[in-house]
């Protein structure tokens, strides 16, 4: 048997909860820089699609709040991005053969990309 955590209306409303997180618009760009990097380089055939800046989006609020916050952080981006962009993104043949991962372009992604001073 497996016991009921949490009901459905509970489950509802941390969901709305999470859209009261504030994500500024620098975090919003920072986003949308680090999926569209992964349509521009060339170790990957097919880059990330805008579903996974949403996922990231919705990911990095719930990562906030579970931290107590009401507000997104750069950390909360890059604590994510790994998980939620890397098994979005096809590698190209010779990079398989390379022995090259989505995870590893991912981070080095992450090393590149100017991180947002939110103040």
């Amino acid at each position: 048997d497996v016991e009921q955590v949490v009901g459905p209306r509970k489950v509802v409303a941390m969901q709305k909860a999470l859209e009261t997180v504030h994500v500024d618009p620098a975090i919003m760009s920072y986003i949308v820089e680090l999926v569209q990097r992964t349509r521009t380089d060339p170790r990957i055939e097919a880059g990330a699609s805008p579903r996974a800046s949403q996922s990231l989006f919705k990911a990095s609020r719930a990562s906030a709040a579970i931290d107590g916050r009401d507000y997104v952080i750069p950390d909360d981006i890059k604590g994510m991005s790994l998980d939620v962009i890397s098994h979005r993104i096809v590698l190209k043949p010779e990079s398989k053969i390379r022995g090259v991962t989505g995870k590893r372009i991912v981070n080095k992604i992450l090393s590149e990309v100017v991180v947002p001073v939110i103040q």
